[in-house]
């Protein structure tokens, strides 16, 4: 009843009115943490109490102060540990052990963790107690840890598909990837990832399936992300089906710097340009002109739409043995874009490769489109510039449609790109990439379409984008002079995605290069007020992203302050 008391009058008058340090709640350290002001309080004080969180004014502390601080901190300490158990797993009091492992001394954290021991498993997979772990996981110095991470040993797959445990396995993966540094003379790094190999070991057959679960997906990222060669390229091995002489295809450094065993690779190295000597298949699809581009129907929202028919690249069997279904997986996505970025070379070489075969087709896809956004960054140049062609390349006049013909005009792969409500997102990451001749090809492109575009709710953002680019409006950009990409042709000889005509454009009007809609066909307009961030649009397409930010910031351990 006395601390009932307290906390009331501590509600009351919102911790003003008297002198409210810790000294104040002693004997009610329990029911504060337990109660969201008080919780909060005490994680303020311990701030304090630690140099963390003190204002201008508290620049000049004392001594004295200082002594006085360490000693609160020793006092929630000791009457948070009789009872820490119960608080770990509370709503608000778990902030406060977490607060205590951050910011309490060594000692402190020694016995905290000490309490964690034999409950691994069960506080990885609650709501509150999985924070918990993951704070002791960041703060407490590696070697200490190994005991508790390796009670997750024949527990693992269990944590991963768990809502909760996913998180820890995640944090375990990141903390002893990371080498340990060694303090005073010597110094040095020790090699801490030898302790989670039975994390890896889990894996084993398991990849793929991981890769399309929602939690395991975040799992296989963060392997990419963070481990050592050794383990990241187990992974890898297995989410791309090699076999033993695929694998040694891989060998080397993944950049072009060199990778060292403990590589984050944020910078690809140069793309290695795939063949693309027209297939049989790709010789039939031009010859039926099965592959439309705009069709019968004009304006936003026309689903059926399909880019141009081009000629498709010879693909590698390791390209063919990228997994499309993970492409395309809600999840999956997510991975394969690592593999991109984290990857190997030849990794990245594959998996650019095989989206090259099907660009449009993925560029329209719902999650496949972020998987072409991510080849377009770090494919390398000469890839980036291809892709960037082929995407802005025009057809010949009278080119069959898929449900009509244009008669008069041309098909344009921007144009049916720009109306589709993923791919649009595609070309405003093309705005961004883009060297100077091809952001001219696209101001052109668009500049002679522009009553098309502006009725696109999509059209916008790309125009948007477009001028924020080029720091001018769209009509005020001058008439563009240089090259164009070459039409694709069924004979035509050699990469069709880079090749260009030279020529200059200046002379000539773009009018006529697109027709207008066939009189009769129904123009959808949809009108777009709200922001992108917005819009129905927008979240139709990042759901899965959405969600997931949603999740970690309620589970992973950022601002404990959340209580």
């Amino acid at each position: 009843r006395a601390s009932v008391s307290l906390l009331d009058e501590f509600r009351a008058s919102g911790g003003k009115g008297r002198s409210w340090d810790l000294a104040a709640i002693e004997g009610h350290v329990v029911a504060f943490a337990q109660d969201q002001h008080g919780s909060r309080f005490i994680q303020q004080r311990l701030e304090q109490s630690s140099g963390h969180g003190a204002g201008k004014g508290n620049s000049q502390v004392s001594k004295s102060s200082g002594a006085r601080a360490g000693e609160e901190t020793e006092l929630v300490f000791l009457e948070v540990l009789p009872r820490a158990h119960e608080l770990i797993v509370d709503v608000f009091g778990n902030y406060v052990v977490q607060k205590l492992f951050e910011h309490g001394t060594e000692e402190h954290r020694a016995v905290l963790l000490s309490l964690l021991g034999g409950h691994a498993v069960r506080l990885a997979m609650q709501m509150y107690g999985c924070r918990v772990i993951q704070r002791a996981l960041e703060v407490v110095d590696p070697v200490l840890l190994v005991p508790l991470i390796k009670e997750y040993s024949g527990a693992v797959l269990e944590c991963v598909h768990d809502q909760n445990g996913n998180h820890v396995i995640q944090k375990c993966v990141e903390v002893m990837s990371a080498p340990r540094r060694f303090q005073g003379q010597g110094g040095g790094d020790e090699d801490m990832s030898e302790h989670i190999q039975f994390i890896l070991d889990a894996f084993k057959g398991q990849v793929k399936a991981l890769s399309a679960h929602p939690y395991g997906c975040r799992v296989i990222q963060r392997v990419l992300e963070h481990c050592t060669k050794r383990h990241k390229d187990a992974v890898l091995d297995e989410l791309l089906g090699l076999d033993q002489d695929q694998r040694s295809q891989n060998e080397g450094p993944a950049t072009e710097s060199g990778e060292n065993e403990n590589c984050e690779d944020n910078n690809p190295p140069a793309f290695q340009e795939p063949s693309l000597e027209p297939t049989q298949e790709a010789s039939q699809e031009l010859a039926g002109g099965q592959e439309g581009a705009l069709g019968g129907a004009t304006g936003c929202g026309a689903s059926s739409r399909r880019a141009s028919p081009r000629v498709s690249p010879r693909v590698s069997p390791r390209a063919a043995s990228v997994d499309v279904a993970l492409i395309k997986d809600q999840y999956g996505n997510y991975v394969i874009q690592h593999v991109i970025q984290y990857g190997r070379a030849g990794d990245r070489e594959a998996v650019v490769a095989r989206v090259r075969r099907d660009l449009f087709s993925f560029a329209q896809h719902k999650f496949a489109s972020n998987v072409v956004e991510k080849c377009l960054q770090f494919g390398g140049p000469a890839v980036r510039s291809s892709m960037i062609d082929e995407m802005l390349t025009v057809g010949p006049p009278g080119t069959a449609q898929a449900g009509g013909q244009y008669p008069e005009g041309q098909w344009s792969n921007l144009m049916v790109m720009i109306k589709d409500q993923y791919a649009n997102y595609v070309i405003q990451k093309v705005i961004d990439l883009a060297d100077e001749r091809q952001l001219g090809l696209l101001t052109a492109q668009l500049r002679d379409q522009m009553a098309s575009v502006k009725k696109c709710a999509y059209g916008k953002h790309i125009v948007l984008r477009l001028e924020r680019a080029a720091g001018v409006k769209l009509d005020q950009m001058g008439s563009y002079n240089g090259t164009q990409p070459a039409p694709h042709h069924a004979n035509a000889q050699g990469s069709m995605m880079a090749g260009s005509m030279a020529g200059s454009m200046a002379g000539s009007s773009m009018a006529g290069l697109h027709a207008p809609p066939p009189q009769g066909s129904n123009v959808v307009v949809q009108p777009y007020d709200e922001p992108l961030e917005r819009s129905s649009a927008y979240r139709a397409r990042t759901p899965a992203r959405a969600r997931d930010s949603a999740r970690d910031s309620t589970r992973d351990t950022g601002d404990v302050m959340r209580g």
